[in-house]
């Protein structure tokens, strides 16, 4: 398949769909209320274009910076930003990856909790808990492991200490908050 047709139809969507954004969350005017800014409608454009960004590639893109960041930016970024459909595609413009880019774990308030920690914590909650579930397949635990990891990304390292030495599951709900 031609990837310029591919790319020339994703850019369409994406337009289209900042078109019909725009379209939809145009008011009209009640008399003697100032006309919408011109401001709106770029903001509306670019919170378009950064939910399809963030969409392509969530790894990469923060969707809240780039809608507060994207107002300031140029008609080569924006193009840029509306033509990715993939991180690879957005990795081609280095300049507008940095505007975009999540940002580094020091910049946060909290600090995440170390990957080992969240491991450590799951598999205890994978051999506590989920091995009481009768019948349970390999899937199960692999899924229930994956699942805990994910969502530990966002837990206190209290919570993450907690679930690590639980002795059994109840203890994990009551005293640990699971």
């Amino acid at each position: 398949m031609n990837k310029y047709i591919i790319l020339g139809t994703g850019m369409a969507v994406v337009l289209g769909a900042a078109y019909m954004v725009w379209v939809n969350n145009q008011k009209p005017a009640l008399p003697g209320e100032p006309q919408p800014a011109a401001q709106t409608r770029e903001n509306n454009e670019c919170n378009s274009l950064c939910e399809a960004a963030a969409s392509a590639c969530p790894s990469m893109v923060n969707k809240e910076l780039c809608a507060s960041r994207c107002p300031e930016f140029d008609d080569a970024k924006k193009e840029a930003l509306a033509g990715a459909d993939s991180c690879e595609q957005l990795s081609k413009s280095p300049e507008l990856v940095a505007e975009l880019t999540i940002p580094d774990k020091a910049a946060k308030p909290e600090a995440e909790p170390a990957q080992n920690d969240c491991q450590a914590a799951c598999a205890n909650y994978v051999n506590k808990c989920l091995t009481l579930v009768p019948g349970a397949a390999q899937s199960l635990y692999d899924e229930g492991k994956a699942s805990c990891e994910t969502e530990c990304a966002g837990w206190k390292e209290q919570k993450i200490s907690c679930l690590k030495t639980a002795a059994d599951c109840p203890a994990m709900t009551e005293q640990c908050g699971l």
